[in-house]
C-alpha cells in the first residue's frame, strides 16, 4: 500500500568503491551471493548517528532482503566468503536517504534495476548499537538488532494507524519515542540518566506492543525491535558499570603503587640531603671570613635550594602521614594573629614592589592548634599568592571571628582560577593550567593545607573567578583566654609591608 512519493526522484549515483578519509562516516551495501555468484540477498546500511555516547558509539538502520517471505532470516557465517561489499562515504555513493527509500520495495527495484532482487521478498529493518569502550569485541558488543516486518514500519512512518489513536494512546506512543531517542540516539553521558531511560523503555514497551496487538494483530513484529533496543541498553549499562569499576580498581592500585614508590624515594633522600645541608651550613659560617661576596652569595643560594628541597620532602612525607592519620599534632593554645605575623615576616624580602597587607584584631585570637603546621599552611597560601600576583599587586591576610570559629583568608588580585578547578587544586598533584608552568611547583601545597586543616577539625576553600583574583580561606575553632568559645566581634587592626 505504500508507494514512493510522486515528486521523488532517486539520485543518479553508482555504487563505486571509494576509500573514505579519516573523518568521513562510512555507509555500505552488501550483496550476498551463492556459490554460482547469483545474488540472493542484499543489505543496505547507513550510519546516521555517531557520537561519544558511552552506550552506543553508532546506530545504524539496515534493510535486508530475505529469501523467505514473512520470515526474517540471518545470513549464515559460512556465506561470508561470498560477500560482496561496496564501501564509501555517505555523501558520495552512500548519502543518508529518507527512510521510505529503505522501507519501500519499489525503491529497490527502481534503484538497482533488478526486480529479482526484492520481488516476492520482505524487507526488514533493525537497530544496532555498539558500546564504545568495547575494544575487544566481547560477545555483547556490537549488540545485534532485531527486525520488524515492512508493513508495520510503513504504518508508523506514514501515520496510517497512529492518526487513529486516542489522545492518551498518542501520548504514550510519543513518550515512548522520546525515551528511545533519549536512550540511544542522543549523547547521554550520565549512567543514572541512561538507567532512567532504560526503566522508561521497560515500562512503556508492554503498552506499546499491546496497542499493536489489539489494533493490528502484529504483537510479535512490534515487540521484537523494542526488546532489542532494550537489551542493547541493558547490556551496555551492565558493561559500562562493570568496566568502570575495573578501571577504578586498576587506577586505585596504580595510585597506591605510585605513593609507595614516592614515599620510599623521598624517605631515602632525607639522609644525603641532611649531609649536604650540614656542609652548606659550615660553608655559610665560613663565608664572612674566608669567602668573597660573590662566593658567599653562591653559598647562600645553595643553602636556600637545600632548604627548599627539605621543605618539599617534608611536605611529601607529611601529606602521606596526614592521609593515613599517623601525623601527631602538638595542640596547644596559640595566638593565631602572632602566627600569621611570623608567616608574613618570612616573605618581606621577596615582595618585589608588591604589598602584603595584614588585617587582624588587636587582641589575641587564641586557638588550640599545632603552631608549626598552621604557619606552614599560611606560608603555602602566601607563597601561592605571590606566584600569581604581578608587580604593584596586593596580597591581603585577614583574620576575623565568626561565631565559635576564626576565619583566616589570603587574597590576591592575580589571574584567578576557573570554577571547575576549585576542587581539583586541593587534591594531590592537582594544579591549574597556569600553575603547571611554574617549575618549582609540586602540586602538594594545597593538598597539605586541606589535610592539615581537616586534622584541626576545620574547613578550607577558595573563592575565585578568572581575571578577578583569588581568596583562599580556612576556619579553625577559636577560644578566648579562659578556654570558652568566643563569639565577639571587634574591628580589625591593619599593618602592611611593601617590598
Amino acid at each position: 500500500s505504500s508507494r514512493i512519493p510522486s515528486s521523488y526522484e532517486p539520485p543518479a549515483e553508482t555504487l563505486i568503491p571509494k576509500t573514505p578519509t579519516q573523518d568521513e562516516r562510512v555507509g555500505f551495501t552488501n550483496f550476498f551471493a551463492d556459490e554460482n555468484k547469483i545474488v540472493r540477498g542484499a543489505q543496505y546500511r547507513v550510519a546516521f548517528r555517531e557520537g561519544e555516547n558511552s552506550i552506543a558509539t553508532y546506530l545504524s538502520l539496515s534493510a535486508r532482503v530475505v529469501s523467505k517471505a514473512g520470515h526474517p532470516e540471518l545470513i549464515p557465517n559460512d556465506l561470508a566468503e561470498h560477500l560482496i561489499r561496496f564501501t564509501g562515504p555517505p555523501r558520495t555513493a552512500f548519502r543518508p536517504r529518507p527512510l521510505f527509500e529503505i522501507f519501500v520495495p519499489e525503491y529497490w527495484e527502481h534503484n538497482y534495476r533488478s526486480g529479482e532482487l526484492v520481488r516476492d521478498k520482505i524487507v526488514v529493518v533493525g537497530a544496532e548499537g555498539k558500546w564504545q569502550k568495547d575494544e575487544l569485541m566481547t560477545p555483547f558488543g556490537p549488540m545485534p538488532g532485531a527486525e520488524v516486518h515492512l508493513n508495520v514500519l510503513n504504518g508508523l512512518l506514514h501515520r496510517e494507524s497512529v492518526s487513529d489513536l486516542s489522545p492518551f494512546a498518542r501520548a504514550v506512543v510519543t513518550i515512548l519515542t522520546a525515551i528511545l531517542g533519549s536512550a540511544l540516539w542522543l549523547s547521554i553521558r550520565s549512567p543514572w540518566l541512561r538507567l532512567l531511560a532504560l526503566g522508561g523503555i521497560d515500562a512503556a514497551t508492554p503498552f506499546f506492543a499491546l496497542w499493536f496487538y489489539n489494533h493490528q494483530n502484529l504483537y510479535l513484529p512490534c515487540l521484537a525491535p523494542l526488546l532489542a533496543l532494550n537489551s542493547t541498553v541493558f547490556f551496555c549499562l551492565v558493561a559500562d558499570f562493570t568496566f568502570e569499576r575495573i578501571e577504578k580498581a586498576r587506577l586505585q592500585s596504580t595510585l597506591q603503587t605510585r605513593d609507595e614508590l614516592t614515599h620510599m624515594i623521598v624517605h631515602d633522600l632525607r639522609s644525603p640531603l641532611s649531609l649536604v645541608t650540614g656542609y652548606v651550613d659550615i660553608l655559610e659560617q665560613m663565608a664572612s671570613d674566608k669567602l668573597n661576596p660573590d662566593e658567599a652569595e653562591c653559598v647562600t643560594g645553595a643553602k636556600q635550594g637545600a632548604d627548599d628541597m627539605r621543605d618539599m620532602i617534608t611536605t611529601l612525607l607529611d601529606v602521606g602521614r596526614l592521609e593515613a592519620g599517623e601525623m601527631p599534632l602538638r595542640l596547644q593554645d596559640h595566638d593565631l594573629a602572632e602566627i600569621a605575623r611570623k608567616a608574613a615576616d618570612r616573605f618581606t624580602p621577596v615582595l618585589r614592589d608588591r604589598t602584603l597587607r595584614c588585617e587582624m584584631p588587636p587582641e589575641p585570637m587564641v586557638v588550640s592548634c599545632d603552631a608549626d603546621v598552621i604557619r606552614r599552611i599560611l606560608e603555602n597560601l602566601i607563597s601561592n599568592a605571590l606566584k600569581f600576583t604581578k608587580s604593584d599587586g596586593t596580597i591581603r591576610i585577614n583574620l576575623e571571628r565568626k561565631g565559635a570559629d576564626v576565619t583566616i583568608s589570603v587574597s590576591d588580585n592575580g589571574e584567578g582560577i576557573p570554577r571547575d578547578q576549585h576542587e581539583h587544586i586541593f587534591e594531590k598533584f592537582g594544579q591549574t593550567n597556569s600553575g603547571r608552568q611554574h617549575r618549582h611547583s609540586t602540586g602538594l601545597g594545597l593538598a597539605f593545607c586541606r589535610l592539615a586543616v581537616e586534622a584541626h577539625q576545620g574547613k578550607i576553600g577558595v573563592q575565585s573567578e578568572p581575571g578577578k583574583g583569588s581568596t583562599f580561606w580556612f576556619t579553625l575553632p577559636t577560644r578566648n583566654q579562659s578556654g570558652v568559645n568566643y563569639a565577639g566581634n571587634t574591628q580589625p587592626a591593619h599593618f602592611e609591608r611593601i617590598g
